[in-house]
């Protein structure tokens, strides 16, 4: 469960307002250390050696644990004694809320209570209203990367977000689509509203995607144009492993708006799926919802 979708839920609920959950958030933020930082507070490692092991990630599907002991920076028992660390430490939003006082501890374990059985129930009826698409193994396969790599490259400034039908629909301004052949052709699509494009390109510029001397909206077109590459040669690259071929296209392509929604009307429900994420809430509370989509046999 992400701290913001119950945040979200939360805020909807009137038990906390924007500026409240914006503090708890934050207060979240500064005390939940990832892995990198608490490597280098206890001298495990050191600045630079943990740039390198976030710039391995971004072209292996491999968790910061993972790439730091394939590359001998950690031993497995000091990556263990990091991780139970960090579980200990962990601060859930919940608890931060409590903590600040915006909540009661008898508030938030009914919210937390009544949050969990919502979104079962909602999972429960999307299976059964999206038919076997969304359980087919290629797209699961893909948004389980994507939920993975996305946040890696913003700095957990994007979420994955699942099906939330509270949040904003985007007006999908800027799509970005890369084409893969193999034992099933695809094309992974991802849509961006206006009001994330900057927003985002900027996170994940600074996450080390390279857009080398352009700036402006070119620059963050390069950028995301590299994102979907690179997710789509992970995707590659997992699927090769396990004795099955994708290929990449041609380079990643920015469509228009037009060409994406006929797309959309075009593809039968067997052959296309879609998943979204999300990133923070603005001062106003609101989450944007940006969206990546997997066609089949295109």
């Amino acid at each position: 469960m992400h701290s913001y979708l119950f945040g979200q839920f939360l805020l909807e609920r009137g038990l906390i307002n924007a500026d409240q959950l914006t503090e708890g958030l934050e207060y979240q933020q500064n005390s939940n250390k990832v892995l990198g930082a608490l490597a280098v507070e206890n001298g495990m490692l050191k600045q630079d050696e943990v740039l390198q092991i976030c710039e391995l990630q971004l072209c292996q599907d491999k968790n910061f644990g993972q790439a730091a002991v394939e590359k001998g920076y950690l031993s497995e028992k000091e990556l263990d004694r990091l991780v139970a660390f960090q579980k200990e430490k962990h601060l859930y939003l919940g608890e931060t809320l409590v903590m600040l006082g915006v909540v009661t501890k008898e508030d938030f374990k009914r919210e937390l209570e009544f949050f969990e059985s919502e979104k079962k129930s909602q999972w429960l009826v999307e299976q059964v209203e999206e038919g076997e698409s969304l359980k087919d193994d290629t797209a699961g396969t893909f948004f389980e990367l994507v939920t993975k790599v996305l946040p890696r490259l913003t700095g957990g400034r994007v979420l994955t977000g699942g099906f939330y039908p509270t949040i904003a629909v985007p007006s999908y301004e800027y799509v970005f689509s890369q084409r893969m052949a193999g034992d099933v052709d695809l094309e992974a699509v991802l849509l961006i509203p206006e009001e994330l494009f900057e927003v985002m390109g900027k996170s994940i510029t600074d996450g080390s995607c390279k857009s080398g001397k352009r700036s402006g909206k070119e620059r963050y077109s390069v950028v995301f144009k590299d994102l979907i590459r690179r997710t789509v040669e992970i995707f590659a690259g997992r699927h090769k492993e396990q004795g099955a071929a994708f290929n990449l296209v041609d380079k990643p392509r920015k469509l228009s708006r037009k060409v994406f929604l006929d797309m959309r009307r075009k593809a039968r429900e067997t052959s296309y799926a879609e998943f979204f994420l999300i990133n923070p809430p603005n001062p106003s509370g609101e989450f944007f919802q940006f969206n990546f989509c997997l066609f089949f046999g295109r």
